[in-house]
């Protein structure tokens, strides 16, 4: 399976807001401690059924966020935040994939592609005498090495804001929902944890205007970094405030990588645990919206995709593991 994307599904991706690209970090000396930027705490979500999609009213949806009744029938755990500079450097070693670097060990890594997350979560699992839950065959290139121009003088000049990551895998197979290892969650799973109850734009309210990048949205601007806020790069993780369930920036900060391939047709799909397509054809989904991204695109209905070898300074993730 050779995974490409359309040049149309590129211009969709295109969710970017801020003004001007930002400048790379230069990296900070590693400074690795066992504490909760590194060992982050981790949520249980009970399995329910919940409404899917947007809800009535809402403004600024889109086509593919038709609400649907869908019901999770696991039990499982999801980190509380999105994975840290520190923590990936705990797990993955001598490496700095993050565009924004400088920012420290609590901010989000970035530019991380779905296959680079793929291979944390596996390693994360090895780490902790779990079954791995995806199969990666074919993989060429080193996984976290950022988006560098080969040969174009010093460093702070090479480095890119995104790129197609040089670590790809031909096919990943996924172990199934039952596998006890740490994976990406599904896009229902993700969503279910994100809303924690709520049946609006956002974690607390319906998100109205503004939404532009000009002028803060109070009701955003208390649960998320967006381009009005977050002076064009990363922050911290777990300084906007939590979901009722425990968990941060499920709006904004980066936009977080999920298990599924990207389906259209949402109204088509399974309501019973559902796991999106077999084959990406269309690229992985991306949940959350950015640090990059205006006030709609960080709506908790909000679906985009990319391709799962793109690396981006406005993507990251954060594990789940099914209970038992």
């Amino acid at each position: 399976m050779k995974i490409s994307l359309p040049i149309a599904l590129l211009a969709l991706i295109g969710l970017l807001a801020a003004c001007g690209e930002p400048e790379p970090d230069d990296p900070p000396e590693p400074v690795i401690e066992d504490d909760g930027l590194t060992d982050p705490d981790f949520i249980e979500i009970q399995a329910g059924t919940f409404v899917m999609g947007f809800s009535e009213g809402e403004p600024f949806t889109g086509p593919d966020e038709v609400p649907r009744s869908v019901t999770l029938t696991r039990d499982f755990l999801i980190q509380s935040t999105e994975v840290t500079q520190g923590q990936w450097f705990k797990i993955m070693g001598e490496s700095r994939p993050a565009f924004f670097s400088g920012c420290g060990q609590e901010c989000p890594v970035e530019r991380v592609n779905w296959f680079e997350a793929a291979l944390f979560l596996n390693t994360l699992s090895e780490r902790d005498g779990l079954p791995t839950c995806y199969t990666l065959v074919g993989c060429v290139g080193e996984p976290s090495t950022g988006c560098q121009l080969p040969d174009c003088g010093p460093p702070d000049r090479c480095e890119q804001s995104s790129c197609e990551g040089s670590f790809v895998c031909q096919e990943a197979t996924f172990a199934g929902l039952d596998c006890a290892g740490w994976r990406l969650p599904t896009e229902a799973e993700w969503e279910f944890a994100a809303r924690a109850g709520s049946e609006d734009s956002i974690q607390n309210g319906l998100l109205e205007p503004p939404i532009d990048c000009s002028t803060p949205n109070v009701a955003l601007d208390a649960v998320g970094w967006y381009c009005a806020n977050a002076d064009s790069r990363t922050q911290p993780v777990a300084t906007r405030n939590a979901n009722n369930h425990g968990l941060f920036d499920v709006s904004g900060n980066v936009r977080e990588w999920v298990h599924d391939a990207y389906a259209a047709d949402v109204a088509q799909r399974d309501a019973l645990d559902p796991t999106g397509p077999d084959e990406p054809t269309l690229g992985r989904v991306v949940r959350g919206g950015s640090w990059a991204s205006n006030g709609a695109d960080c709506r908790l209905a909000r679906r985009l995709a990319d391709d799962p070898a793109r690396r981006s300074h406005t993507t990251g993730f954060r594990p789940v593991r099914t209970l038992p």
